[in-house]
Protein backbone atom coordinates (compact mmCIF):
# COMPACT_ATOMS: atom_id res chain seq x y z
CA UNK A 1 0.00 0.00 0.00
CA UNK A 2 1.01 3.62 -0.55
CA UNK A 3 2.35 5.39 2.54
CA UNK A 4 -0.15 8.18 1.80
CA UNK A 5 -3.18 6.86 -0.12
CA UNK A 6 -4.56 8.85 -3.03
CA UNK A 7 -8.16 7.97 -2.17
CA UNK A 8 -9.96 6.92 1.00
CA UNK A 9 -13.36 5.37 0.29
CA UNK A 10 -15.77 5.96 3.18
CA UNK A 11 -18.21 3.13 3.91
CA UNK A 12 -20.57 3.01 6.90
CA UNK A 13 -22.29 -0.33 7.51
CA UNK A 14 -24.83 -1.71 9.95
CA UNK A 15 -25.89 -5.37 9.81
CA UNK A 16 -24.54 -5.73 6.29
CA UNK A 17 -23.49 -9.38 6.38
CA UNK A 18 -25.21 -10.26 3.10
CA UNK A 19 -23.49 -7.75 0.85
CA UNK A 20 -20.58 -5.98 2.56
CA UNK A 21 -17.92 -8.41 1.35
CA UNK A 22 -18.87 -7.85 -2.31
CA UNK A 23 -19.04 -4.09 -1.77
CA UNK A 24 -15.53 -3.96 -0.30
CA UNK A 25 -13.88 -6.38 -2.71
CA UNK A 26 -15.35 -4.63 -5.76
CA UNK A 27 -14.09 -1.30 -4.40
CA UNK A 28 -10.59 -2.68 -3.88
CA UNK A 29 -10.60 -3.96 -7.46
CA UNK A 30 -11.51 -0.50 -8.77
CA UNK A 31 -8.92 1.22 -6.54
CA UNK A 32 -6.06 -0.89 -7.98
CA UNK A 33 -3.76 -0.15 -5.05
CA UNK A 34 -4.30 3.62 -5.06
CA UNK A 35 -6.21 3.86 -1.81
CA UNK A 36 -8.05 2.33 1.12
CA UNK A 37 -11.57 1.44 2.18
CA UNK A 38 -12.33 3.03 5.56
CA UNK A 39 -15.26 1.20 7.14
CA UNK A 40 -17.35 2.26 10.13
CA UNK A 41 -19.27 -0.63 11.66
CA UNK A 42 -22.22 1.24 13.11
CA UNK A 43 -23.00 -1.13 15.98
CA UNK A 44 -23.78 -4.23 13.90
CA UNK A 45 -25.41 -7.15 15.71
CA UNK A 46 -25.05 -9.76 12.94
CA UNK A 47 -21.96 -11.38 11.38
CA UNK A 48 -20.69 -8.10 9.92
CA UNK A 49 -17.87 -7.54 12.50
CA UNK A 50 -16.33 -10.95 11.76
CA UNK A 51 -16.50 -10.40 8.00
CA UNK A 52 -14.83 -7.01 8.37
CA UNK A 53 -12.03 -8.48 10.50
CA UNK A 54 -11.37 -11.11 7.82
CA UNK A 55 -11.24 -8.48 5.10
CA UNK A 56 -8.96 -6.21 7.13
CA UNK A 57 -6.58 -9.07 7.99
CA UNK A 58 -6.33 -10.31 4.39
CA UNK A 59 -5.87 -6.96 2.68
CA UNK A 60 -2.84 -5.62 4.58
CA UNK A 61 -3.90 -2.05 5.34
CA UNK A 62 -6.18 -1.59 2.34
CA UNK A 63 -9.26 -2.14 4.54
CA UNK A 64 -9.34 -0.19 7.81
CA UNK A 65 -12.22 -0.92 10.19
CA UNK A 66 -13.56 1.33 12.95
CA UNK A 67 -16.57 0.61 15.14
CA UNK A 68 -19.29 2.52 16.96
CA UNK A 69 -20.28 0.66 20.12
CA UNK A 70 -23.90 1.43 19.28
CA UNK A 71 -25.61 2.81 16.21
CA UNK A 72 -24.93 6.51 15.67
CA UNK A 73 -26.28 6.88 12.15
CA UNK A 74 -24.84 7.55 8.72
CA UNK A 75 -23.86 11.21 9.10
CA UNK A 76 -22.02 10.62 12.38
CA UNK A 77 -20.24 7.57 10.97
CA UNK A 78 -19.19 9.39 7.81
CA UNK A 79 -17.88 12.38 9.76
CA UNK A 80 -15.84 10.04 11.95
CA UNK A 81 -14.35 8.38 8.88
CA UNK A 82 -13.66 11.76 7.28
CA UNK A 83 -11.75 12.84 10.39
CA UNK A 84 -9.61 9.69 10.10
CA UNK A 85 -8.83 10.09 6.40
CA UNK A 86 -5.27 11.01 5.42
CA UNK A 87 -5.82 11.12 1.65
CA UNK A 88 -6.28 14.08 -0.66
CA UNK A 89 -9.40 12.54 -2.21
CA UNK A 90 -12.33 10.84 -0.54
CA UNK A 91 -15.04 8.80 -2.20
CA UNK A 92 -18.20 7.07 -1.01
CA UNK A 93 -19.57 3.56 -1.24
CA UNK A 94 -22.61 1.97 0.32
CA UNK A 95 -22.15 -1.43 1.95
CA UNK A 96 -24.70 -3.14 -0.31
CA UNK A 97 -23.64 -1.74 -3.70
CA UNK A 98 -21.09 -2.90 -6.27
CA UNK A 99 -18.26 -0.64 -7.42
CA UNK A 100 -17.68 -0.90 -11.16
CA UNK A 101 -14.06 -1.67 -12.10
CA UNK A 102 -13.44 1.48 -14.16
CA UNK A 103 -14.85 3.83 -11.53
CA UNK A 104 -11.71 5.47 -10.16
CA UNK A 105 -9.86 5.52 -13.48
CA UNK A 106 -12.75 7.58 -14.84
CA UNK A 107 -13.36 9.78 -11.81
CA UNK A 108 -9.71 10.62 -11.15
CA UNK A 109 -9.47 11.83 -14.75
CA UNK A 110 -12.53 14.05 -14.24
CA UNK A 111 -12.14 15.54 -10.75
CA UNK A 112 -10.98 19.13 -10.46
CA UNK A 113 -8.52 20.44 -7.88
CA UNK A 114 -10.93 23.28 -7.22
CA UNK A 115 -13.92 23.37 -4.87
CA UNK A 116 -15.92 20.62 -6.50
CA UNK A 117 -17.92 17.53 -5.61
CA UNK A 118 -18.15 15.07 -8.48
CA UNK A 119 -20.76 12.33 -8.92
CA UNK A 120 -21.16 9.61 -11.52
CA UNK A 121 -23.98 7.70 -13.09
CA UNK A 122 -25.29 4.39 -11.76
CA UNK A 123 -27.22 1.29 -12.71
CA UNK A 124 -30.08 0.09 -10.51
CA UNK A 125 -30.44 -3.57 -9.62
CA UNK A 126 -32.09 -5.66 -6.92
CA UNK A 127 -35.52 -6.83 -5.85
CA UNK A 128 -37.15 -3.44 -6.42
CA UNK A 129 -35.58 -2.98 -9.88
CA UNK A 130 -35.34 -6.43 -11.41
CA UNK A 131 -32.75 -6.50 -14.17
CA UNK A 132 -30.17 -3.74 -14.50
CA UNK A 133 -31.80 -0.40 -15.20
CA UNK A 134 -30.12 2.90 -16.00
CA UNK A 135 -31.79 6.23 -15.24
CA UNK A 136 -31.75 8.69 -18.13
CA UNK A 137 -27.98 9.17 -18.64
CA UNK A 138 -27.75 12.95 -18.46
CA UNK A 139 -24.84 14.84 -16.99
CA UNK A 140 -25.43 17.65 -14.48
CA UNK A 141 -23.20 20.70 -14.74
CA UNK A 142 -22.08 22.91 -11.89
CA UNK A 143 -23.94 25.73 -13.60
CA UNK A 144 -27.39 24.18 -13.03
CA UNK A 145 -26.90 21.95 -9.98
CA UNK A 146 -27.80 24.67 -7.48
CA UNK A 147 -31.07 25.29 -9.31
CA UNK A 148 -31.93 21.57 -9.46
CA UNK A 149 -31.15 21.14 -5.75
CA UNK A 150 -33.87 23.65 -4.89
CA UNK A 151 -36.41 20.99 -5.81
CA UNK A 152 -34.81 17.54 -5.79
CA UNK A 153 -31.59 15.61 -5.29
CA UNK A 154 -30.07 14.74 -8.70
CA UNK A 155 -27.01 13.02 -7.19
CA UNK A 156 -26.46 9.41 -6.13
CA UNK A 157 -24.46 9.55 -2.90
CA UNK A 158 -22.31 6.39 -3.33
CA UNK A 159 -20.94 7.78 -6.61
CA UNK A 160 -19.30 10.77 -4.87
CA UNK A 161 -15.64 11.73 -5.12
CA UNK A 162 -14.07 15.03 -3.98
CA UNK A 163 -11.16 16.41 -2.05
CA UNK A 164 -11.40 15.79 1.68
CA UNK A 165 -10.88 19.52 2.23
CA UNK A 166 -14.08 20.37 0.35
CA UNK A 167 -16.22 18.28 2.70
CA UNK A 168 -14.37 19.58 5.74
CA UNK A 169 -14.83 23.19 4.60
CA UNK A 170 -18.64 22.86 4.88
CA UNK A 171 -18.50 21.12 8.25
CA UNK A 172 -18.74 17.57 6.94
CA UNK A 173 -22.03 15.74 6.61
CA UNK A 174 -25.15 17.44 7.91
CA UNK A 175 -27.46 15.59 10.31
CA UNK A 176 -30.99 14.88 9.13
CA UNK A 177 -33.30 12.38 7.47
CA UNK A 178 -31.53 12.84 4.13
CA UNK A 179 -28.00 13.69 5.27
CA UNK A 180 -26.72 13.55 1.70
CA UNK A 181 -29.30 15.94 0.22
CA UNK A 182 -28.84 18.40 3.10
CA UNK A 183 -25.08 18.26 2.60
CA UNK A 184 -25.32 18.97 -1.15
CA UNK A 185 -27.64 21.93 -0.51
CA UNK A 186 -25.24 23.22 2.15
CA UNK A 187 -22.32 22.83 -0.28
CA UNK A 188 -24.09 24.58 -3.15
CA UNK A 189 -25.07 27.48 -0.87
CA UNK A 190 -21.38 27.77 0.13
CA UNK A 191 -20.31 28.11 -3.50
CA UNK A 192 -19.08 24.55 -4.06
CA UNK A 193 -19.61 23.25 -7.60
CA UNK A 194 -21.48 19.93 -7.77
CA UNK A 195 -21.66 18.03 -11.04
CA UNK A 196 -22.42 14.59 -12.42
CA UNK A 197 -20.93 12.70 -15.34
CA UNK A 198 -22.93 10.27 -17.48
CA UNK A 199 -20.64 7.27 -16.97
CA UNK A 200 -22.10 4.69 -14.51
CA UNK A 201 -19.64 3.97 -11.70
CA UNK A 202 -21.70 1.81 -9.29
CA UNK A 203 -24.40 -0.82 -9.32
CA UNK A 204 -26.95 0.67 -6.93
CA UNK A 205 -28.95 -1.95 -5.07
CA UNK A 206 -32.65 -1.36 -4.47
CA UNK A 207 -34.98 -3.37 -2.28
CA UNK A 208 -38.69 -3.26 -1.56
CA UNK A 209 -38.13 -2.46 2.11
CA UNK A 210 -35.73 0.48 1.73
CA UNK A 211 -36.60 3.34 4.09
CA UNK A 212 -35.61 5.93 1.49
CA UNK A 213 -38.03 4.34 -0.97
CA UNK A 214 -41.17 5.05 1.08
CA UNK A 215 -43.38 7.97 0.12
CA UNK A 216 -43.72 9.16 3.73
CA UNK A 217 -39.94 9.23 4.22
CA UNK A 218 -39.40 11.16 0.99
CA UNK A 219 -41.99 13.79 1.93
CA UNK A 220 -40.50 14.29 5.38
CA UNK A 221 -36.96 14.48 4.00
CA UNK A 222 -38.01 17.03 1.37
CA UNK A 223 -39.78 19.15 3.98
CA UNK A 224 -36.61 19.13 6.09
CA UNK A 225 -34.49 20.32 3.17
CA UNK A 226 -37.00 22.93 2.01
CA UNK A 227 -37.12 24.50 5.46
CA UNK A 228 -33.34 24.93 5.61
CA UNK A 229 -31.71 28.34 5.29
CA UNK A 230 -29.27 26.92 2.73
CA UNK A 231 -32.10 25.98 0.39
CA UNK A 232 -33.59 29.46 0.73
CA UNK A 233 -30.26 30.85 -0.51
CA UNK A 234 -30.50 28.66 -3.61
CA UNK A 235 -33.94 30.11 -4.45
CA UNK A 236 -32.11 33.25 -5.60
CA UNK A 237 -30.65 31.34 -8.58
CA UNK A 238 -32.32 32.40 -11.84
CA UNK A 239 -31.44 30.55 -15.06
CA UNK A 240 -34.25 32.02 -17.17
CA UNK A 241 -31.89 33.87 -19.53
CA UNK A 242 -28.73 31.82 -19.00
CA UNK A 243 -26.99 30.32 -22.10
CA UNK A 244 -27.75 26.66 -21.35
CA UNK A 245 -26.86 23.55 -23.31
CA UNK A 246 -29.55 21.21 -24.65
CA UNK A 247 -28.75 18.71 -21.89
CA UNK A 248 -29.08 21.39 -19.21
CA UNK A 249 -32.42 22.52 -20.61
CA UNK A 250 -33.71 18.93 -20.60
CA UNK A 251 -32.77 18.54 -16.92
CA UNK A 252 -34.51 21.78 -15.99
CA UNK A 253 -37.66 20.91 -17.97
CA UNK A 254 -37.85 17.53 -16.24
CA UNK A 255 -37.62 19.15 -12.81
CA UNK A 256 -40.20 21.80 -13.64
CA UNK A 257 -42.58 19.15 -14.97
CA UNK A 258 -42.30 17.15 -11.72
CA UNK A 259 -42.78 20.33 -9.69
CA UNK A 260 -45.98 21.03 -11.61
CA UNK A 261 -47.17 17.48 -10.87
CA UNK A 262 -46.75 18.14 -7.15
Amino acid sequence: MLATPMIDVLMPVRNGQRHVRAAITSTLTALRGRGRVLVMDDGSTDATPGILRQLADSNHGAVVVHRNTHSRGVAYSLNQLLSRSSSRLVARMDADDICLPWRFDHQISQISDHAEILFGGYLRFGTASGLLRQPLPLSVSGRVSGYLLQWENPFCHPTLICTADVLRSIGGYQFGLAEDYLTWVRAAAAGVSLRRTRVPVVLYRTSAGQTSGSSDWRHRAMDEVHQSEWRRQLLEIDLEHAPLSTEERIMIRRVRKRRGAR
